[in-house]
């Protein structure tokens, strides 16, 4: 086979591109990127809270193609390409409708749950439960 004749395959670019709703621009990241870091760092070029015009943050990346069902990345999911027709974008708590009146979510602190059940658990044995079999008796009821 002449070299002519040989067919060309790329391979796939060593990263991924996220568009970003809120602003439209393209962020790459590498083949990989968990999916929690991409949205941190999407978020943190957004803008300050003091900016005249804020872009809604990003909650999670979802891939979409036309006709098909959008797969949701949870924040440790690698991302990837899903190849021809699909796309990664950014998905915000508001549909964006440009500058005035955008609110910026408050970030929130979810307790840890192991924290709350060492807590819990410390508590009942103070309280007269002799161990943690029992503790944990008393919770499935």
């Amino acid at each position: 086979m002449d070299e002519e004749e040989a067919p060309t395959h790329r391979p796939p670019p060593p990263f991924v591109e996220v568009k970003c709703e809120s602003s439209g621009m393209r962020r790459r990241f590498a083949m990989g990127t968990e999916a929690g870091f991409a949205v941190s760092v999407i978020n943190r070029k957004l803008g300050t809270v003091g900016d005249p015009h804020p872009h809604p943050l990003c909650l999670h990346i979802e891939a979409v193609k036309e006709g098909e069902e959008p797969i949701t990345f949870g924040p440790n999911s690698l991302l990837v390409d899903y190849g021809p027709g699909w796309t990664l974008h950014t998905v915000t708590q508001l549909p964006f409708s440009g500058g005035e009146g955008v609110v910026r979510p408050k970030p929130m602190q979810v307790p840890h749950v192991m924290f709350f059940c060492r807590a819990l658990t410390t508590c009942m044995l103070q309280t007269g439960y002799q161990n943690k079999q029992s503790i944990l008796c008393t919770l499935e009821k």
